[in-house]
């Protein structure tokens, strides 16, 4: 017995020792501080307490965890005044057992990150002013699982040009969207809650974003229900939001839905919508880059019910274009191509007629991970040569709110390239402390936490390369186009 007590010491400590150094953050002392002296490998724990401040991890290799006493959690506490909880970037960063409350822009963002975790967190808004719970942006190989977030004015969790994550066992309520994947490719949905939002779930296309394709995921085995809430914006881009939906899919492609319970969501179970109808209805602007349509998506096992008893909006309209006297469990307003379902007779629809049939052998039990079996490489943000950290924070932050030409939660790129024309160092000072400019959108966070260096790299980035590059860009896109490719 001793022996094996030893070998059990032994082995605990070797194993410490593997992962590093271990740093204890207790109540009244900073977690910043610790970020700052830790080393790739270290661990920093944080005592019961609460903490008001923003944790900014630029490094590799760190674990954020929290300790959690009889019931007592550590606290991140924004206060309504604070943008942001916790910030990382670089690779094999692990943020967990947090509770993060009442930050005015993102609970957790992770900022182009590699091999990442973000686990067990309770991430609120008392009055849903926080603009994103968790948010993963131009990030690869991770995984977000059993958190609880509520509160977000956008999405709970916004999964945005992201690759190979895993999303499971979260519950997400009592926010605009309760999940949003946007313009990311290989997620994996799986056993989550979503329930209380406006809309639970949406699958994305979004144009004028650097990434254009958007698809492969399998949403798998989650309840999506009671998504009921009133749509706070009544103009923009999020009028477009359809209030009681379930799911929407927006232009994206190679979705497998297998086994999901989804009900009582008042307008529809699942709304299938082209990039061109929301043009045409003046929520979004063209893109001649991106594939318009929602195609090669399978529906199939699942169990819908109680869907699209009391529409709203324009989804009233929509049913009554397609000749529907009543809401269904499925609505397509603008189809693809080879989409299928597996028994179309077992729920109610409107305007399915060029579905196919799913093959009834259908499965995504191949699926177990969509993370890749190795890390992936990357560099947090100060170990990038200066030429590329420009791009680099462009991707990872400024694009998740701002495209080219049409409106997100911040305006168009065009529109801010028009207001600061050649005057990058008024740009680069205006990111470090942002004043509110248009009452129609939500005031920028300040980006504090980065140099004087990097901000006028990204200024001049958005202001001088980033019209050429677009320009490139559709070029090349018509040219192919008019070749016949």
């Amino acid at each position: 017995m001793h022996r094996h007590l030893a070998l059990f010491i032994c082995t605990f400590l070797f194993c410490l020792g593997a992962r590093g150094e271990i740093h204890v953050v207790n109540d009244g002392e900073s977690i910043q501080a610790s970020v700052r002296v830790a080393k790739a490998g270290d661990t920093i724990r944080v005592m019961p307490g609460t903490y008001e401040e923003t944790v900014y991890i630029d490094k590799d290799d760190i674990t954020l965890s929290g300790v959690i006493v009889n019931g007592e959690w550590p606290q991140l506490q924004g206060n309504n005044e604070l943008a942001d909880g916790v910030l990382f970037s670089g690779s094999g960063v692990t943020v967990e057992n947090l509770r993060i409350s009442n930050y005015r822009a993102n609970g957790i963002m992770i900022q182009g990150g590699r091999n990442y975790a973000v686990r067990h967190n309770v991430i609120e808004h008392d009055t849903r002013e926080m603009v994103y719970g968790i948010f993963p942006q131009f990030a690869k190989n991770g995984v977000v699982e059993r958190n609880i977030v509520s509160g977000a004015s956008d999405a709970a969790i916004y999964i945005t040009m992201t690759e190979n994550t895993d999303a499971l066992y979260n519950e997400v309520f009592d926010s605009v969207f309760g999940v949003e994947f946007e313009n990311s490719d290989q997620i994996l949905f799986e056993g989550n809650n979503v329930h209380d939002n406006v809309a639970g779930l949406l699958t994305a296309r979004f144009p004028g974003l650097p990434v254009k394709t958007n698809g492969r995921y399998v949403i798998r085995n989650n309840f999506i229900h009671n998504n009921n809430e009133p749509n706070p914006y009544d103009s923009g881009l999020f009028e477009a939001i359809p209030q009681g939906t379930g799911i929407v899919l927006w232009a994206a492609d190679d979705v497998e839905f297998e086994g999901n319970v989804i009900y009582n969501n008042d307008s529809a179970g699942l709304f299938v919508v082209t990039h061109d109808l929301w043009v045409e209805m003046g929520f979004v602007s063209p893109d001649p880059e991106i594939d318009a349509y929602p195609d090669n998506n399978k529906v199939f096992h699942n169990m819908f019910w109680a869907n699209g008893n009391s529409p709203s909006g324009y989804m009233i309209d929509l049913y009554e274009k397609h000749g529907a006297e009543k809401g269904a469990d499925i609505l397509v307003g603008e189809d693809g191509r080879g989409n299928c379902i597996f028994d179309a007779s077992a729920v109610s629809s409107v305007n399915m007629k060029e579905w196919q049939t799913c093959d009834s052998d259908a499965s995504t039990s191949d699926v177990l991970t969509v993370q890749l079996a190795e890390p992936v490489s990357g560099s947090p943000l100060s170990e990038l040569p200066v030429e590329e950290q420009g791009r680099f924070v462009y991707q990872v932050i400024c694009s998740g709110c701002h495209a080219t030409e049409t409106s997100m939660i911040g305006p168009p790129l065009n529109v801010v390239q028009a207001l600061w024309a050649d005057d990058v160092e008024g740009m680069a000072e205006w990111i470090k402390n942002p004043t509110r400019r248009r009452e129609d959108y939500p005031p920028m966070p300040p980006i504090d936490y980065l140099t004087d260096e990097v901000r006028l790299a990204v200024a001049r980035f958005i202001i001088e390369e980033l019209p050429e590059r677009t320009r490139r860009r559709r070029e090349a896109a018509a040219a192919e186009t008019s070749s016949g490719l």
